[in-house]
């Protein structure tokens, strides 16, 4: 009987865990069945991710070739602003054309005759316009005047091409060129020159063409600035210049200006042929 009793109990039991394996087994499938839907989900999202990725790599290879091409365009562009201004310098007010569409006959107004009837004064303008021209010439650059003195500015020195390393066509620089005889102007390493006030802005004002200050020492006597021979034209001592473009503004009140002009800026064919290189890359001198 005990035996009988123990084998029921058994199955009793087996019967038990029959149930809980079976009830298991449910939660397994029903778990299973939750599942899928969120592992499909989960497909689904890798499968945005990688089409989102390769749309960034997309847009990434666009940007780069639209930025390569955008190289050549804005170089174009530059050299369109630069032929514009040199196509507005040459068509500022002139009297008789020369080459180039420059002006080279004397301004209005401007005495001639023989060299007793010009002031000293005079004189130095003449011999500075004449050493500013050799320079040029120098170089092979044009020099344009102006018919008046407009804006502070005697003249415009310009190539038709590139110089140098340069990749603008077309470079120039206009020049407020000045004259003395005084020495005490001359220091150690520097020229000092005293501009008046609006003179002063005008010349550093921001501006398509770079603007310098040329100033050319001559002897105490203007008498010994020209020396001719039939073996040479000499001009004694040289003159210096300095950008003037960029310049910082004068302090409010201040009716004069001083300008310095460093004695390693010799105003010479190699450093016309720098500056006018340096605008030719689209850099102030």
């Amino acid at each position: 009987m005990q035996s009988a009793v123990e084998a029921r109990q058994i199955a009793a039991e087996a019967r038990r865990v029959a149930a809980e394996a079976r009830r298991i087994a449910t939660e397994a499938r029903r778990i299973t069945v939750e599942a899928c839907p969120i592992a499909t989900e989960a497909c689904r999202i890798t499968v945005e991710a990688r089409q989102v990725a390769a749309e960034a790599r997309r847009i990434a290879v666009e940007a780069r070739q639209i930025a390569t091409e955008a190289c050549p365009i804005a170089a174009e562009a530059w050299q369109i602003s630069t032929e514009a201004r040199r196509i507005t310098v040459e068509a500022r007010p002139i009297g008789t054309e020369g080459d180039h569409g420059l002006d080279f006959t004397p301004r209005s107004g401007q005495k001639s005759g023989r060299r007793g009837a010009m002031t000293p004064e005079q004189r130095q303008e003449e011999i500075s316009k004449a050493y500013l021209h050799a320079v040029a010439a120098k170089c092979g650059f044009a020099v344009g005047t102006w018919s008046q003195d407009h804006g502070c500015l005697d003249v415009t020195i310009g190539a038709d091409a590139t110089v140098g390393t340069g990749h603008l066509v077309g470079p120039k620089v206009d020049v407020q060129l000045k004259a003395t005889t005084r020495q005490d102007v001359e220091h150690d390493s520097f020229i000092s020159w005293t501009l008046d006030i609006d003179h002063y802005e005008k010349l550093i004002a921001r501006a398509f063409v770079p603007r310098i200050l040329v100033v050319l020492l001559l002897p105490r006597d203007v008498e010994q600035s020209v020396e001719h021979t039939v073996d040479h034209l000499l001009v004694r001592r040289c003159a210096y210049w300095v950008r003037m473009t960029g310049m910082p503004p004068a302090e409010p009140g201040q009716k004069t200006k001083t300008v310095r002009l460093p004695k390693a800026q010799v105003f010479s064919p190699d450093q016309l042929t720098a500056i006018l290189e340096k605008i030719s890359k689209g850099e102030l001198p």
